[in-house]
C-alpha cells in the first residue's frame, strides 16, 4: 500500500467535485442544465481501492472478486462499469498480462491527471477555457478532464506490454 497513491486518490476526489460544483454554478448561471458527475459513488470508491493497493510504481492487480469484496459486494458488473469511467476521465490505465501468465489485469494509476485537474480548473476560474461557442448539453467539450462518459457494458483491455 502507498500513503502517496490513497493522497493522490483523496485529492482527485476533492478536484473532481471542486469542478463539478464550479461548472454546475455556471450553468446555473448561465440557466443551463445542470452537469451530471459521473464519478460519484462507484467510480470514486473503485479508485480509492485501487490507490489502497498500488505499489510504488502507482501500479496494482486486484482481481474483480477482491475488489467486490472491499466494496463491500459491488457487483462485477458495477465494478466494470466504474473502471470503464476512471479509465475515460484518464485516472488509471489497465492491462492484462498474457495468458500464459493467467490473464491478470494490471492496473496504473495515472499520477499527473491530478495536476491536470487543478490547471483545468484554475483556467476555468481565470476564464480562460470560456468559449464564445458554448457546447450544447452532452457533448464533449475538448480537453475537459471531466468530460461525459457514453460507455455501456463490459471494458475492453489491452494486452500488457502491446
Amino acid at each position: 500500500m502507498s500513503i502517496a497513491t490513497s493522497t493522490w486518490a483523496k485529492h482527485v476526489s476533492h478536484e473532481i467535485a471542486k469542478a463539478y460544483e464550479q461548472s454546475a454554478a455556471e450553468a446555473t448561471t448561465h440557466g443551463e442544465e445542470l452537469p451530471g458527475n459521473k464519478f460519484l459513488g462507484a467510480p470514486a470508491f473503485i479508485l480509492s481501492v485501487l490507490a489502497d493497493y498500488a505499489d510504488e510504481t502507482w501500479q496494482c492487480k486486484p482481481s474483480l472478486h477482491l475488489l467486490s469484496r472491499d466494496t463491500g459486494g459491488y457487483p462485477h458488473a458495477e465494478i466494470i462499469r466504474a473502471i470503464g469511467i476512471l479509465e475515460e476521465l484518464e485516472l488509471i490505465s489497465f492491462c492484462t498480462t498474457a495468458p500464459e501468465q493467467r490473464g491478470i489485469t494490471v492496473f496504473h494509476l495515472k499520477e499527473s491527471t491530478l495536476q491536470n485537474l487543478q490547471d483545468h480548473r484554475r483556467h476555468k476560474l481565470l476564464g480562460l477555457d470560456r468559449d464564445q461557442n458554448r457546447t450544447h448539453r452532452g457533448q464533449k467539450e475538448q480537453g475537459d478532464p471531466l468530460k461525459a462518459t457514453s460507455q455501456e457494458g463490459p471494458v475492453e483491455s489491452k494486452e500488457c506490454g502491446s
